[in-house]
């Protein structure tokens, strides 16, 4: 059943479960079932690309270190940011406030 279609006093206390798939939804669910299921299986169909993300960006850490805190900024901004339209309209890229 689609965890979106739960009944709200669905109980798998003590029982084996298999998760299908290796998603979003299966990364939240499958720990906080392992502590209340027998045993927890997943399944996956395809293969998973979902990876842990790093607390801190060392590149943009490098570039501030290097190009000081506002065009390190500016530069990493301008490199991952979308490249929205209507961007080199104003001339210049915007920087937060209080990061200069």
């Amino acid at each position: 059943m689609h965890p979106q279609h739960w009944p709200e006093d669905l109980d798998y206390r003590g029982r084996r479960v298999v998760v299908i798939g290796s998603g979003a939804t299966a990364v939240t669910l499958v720990p906080a079932m392992a502590g209340a299921a027998a045993h927890v299986s997943v399944l996956q169909r395809t293969p998973t690309y979902v990876l842990p993300v790093p607390s801190t960006d060392k590149i943009a850490h490098l570039l501030r270190k290097v190009l000081g805190r506002r065009r390190g900024y500016a530069w990493h901004r301008a490199r991952y940011a979308p490249q929205w339209p209507w961007r080199g309209l104003s001339g210049r890229l915007d920087h937060r406030p209080g990061f200069e």
